[in-house]
């Protein structure tokens, strides 16, 4: 769900604040700050954008995009069978493509696992990132 967590994981953005405000809707955003939000938590920005910087900085490692490397971290979880990403220009398309072909190693998907254990730690099991946990509509 998200691959590239709203265009988060595109290397599009260098600040939380330029992603445009109809995608900080999420429970990862202080619903404070964006009357578009209807989750009412006061977000995990902190810790969204370092798990950012984290998997950027193991990309740039592995001399691939951000991007690449997000669809790849999402196509080697364990009972995923499917990853869907958007595309608006044939180039990305292709990219994707490109990256959804390749694999990734275990050591690395352990490596970004825990760079985002604490985020994940933050919002909680609840997967409807656009509502709050008490009004989940997974369940």
């Amino acid at each position: 769900y998200m691959t590239l967590w709203q265009g988060l994981l595109t290397d599009r953005y260098d600040s939380l604040d330029e992603l445009p405000v109809w995608r900080r809707r999420t429970r990862q955003f202080d619903a404070r700050k964006n009357e578009l939000s209807r989750h009412g938590e006061p977000g995990a920005e902190e810790e969204t954008w370092k798990a950012v910087l984290a998997v950027r900085r193991i990309a740039r490692e592995l001399g691939s995009t951000t991007s690449e490397l997000a669809l790849r971290w999402a196509m080697a979880a364990p009972g995923v069978s499917c990853v869907l990403a958007g595309a608006r220009a044939r180039q990305q398309l292709e990219a994707n493509a490109a990256a959804a072909a390749q694999g990734l190693a275990e050591e690395v998907r352990r490596r970004l696992n825990g760079a985002t254990e604490t985020l994940k730690a933050r919002l909680g099991p609840s997967i409807d990132y656009f509502e709050n946990p008490a009004n989940d509509r997974t369940r």
